[in-house]
């Protein structure tokens, strides 16, 4: 009796945990969306998309951009901007500055993993400064991008879940029978008496 008391609670605990983490990357997922176009509280998500930027983030990384006046950059500052990769436009691209050219308004980056320069950028492609990785996120996302991630973070747990919910709610039914024909015997017995 003691141990299904201890394991009702456990249960419950990791099942309120796994919800939190679970709607607090839902919440990171919509914020995520909603700053690729609009920053919040002058800041952005990005996600990391190639190992360009090697060692110093990795792919799926997700970088804080933080929005920033662009006569404040300089040259080793890491930054994300709208450019041209692989022959399309618009793509939001995380690199490293090695030149800038204040008079002109353009700036030269490119990843540090890579040896070739990219083109020169105006400062109104630049969306804003790399400020940091979000951590927990972080680690949760890396673990959800990948298949077996996925399958033990989210789908087991769901499964193990709805399995113990169902057995639980027989395990009722079974004793409200029982306590039902309980009554009815009872009922029975004072009926003959």
């Amino acid at each position: 009796m003691i141990m299904k008391k201890v394991f009702g609670v456990c249960f419950d605990i990791i099942k309120y945990l796994y919800l939190m983490m679970l709607i607090i990357y839902l919440v990171f997922i919509c914020i995520h969306r909603i700053s690729i176009d609009n920053s919040i509280f002058g800041y952005r998500l990005f996600t990391i998309n190639n190992n360009e930027m090697y060692p110093k983030y990795k792919v799926n990384d997700i970088v804080i951009v933080e929005d920033v006046d662009n006569s404040k950059l300089k040259v080793g500052d890491d930054i994300s901007y709208i450019g041209d990769c692989c022959g399309q436009g618009g793509m939001t691209i995380n690199h490293q500055i090695i030149k800038i050219d204040n008079e002109e308004n353009k700036i030269i980056t490119k990843g540090i993993n890579s040896p070739i320069e990219d083109p020169e950028i105006k400062y109104k492609q630049v969306i804003g400064k790399i400020v940091g990785i979000l951590p927990g996120i972080n680690f949760l996302h890396h673990i959800l991008k990948n298949q077996i991630g996925f399958f033990v973070v989210v789908f087991l747990p769901i499964v193990i879940t709805v399995i113990v919910l169902i057995i639980k709610t027989i395990k009722d039914i079974k004793i409200e029978k029982e306590e039902l024909k309980e009554k009815t015997n009872k009922k029975e017995d004072i009926e003959i008496l």
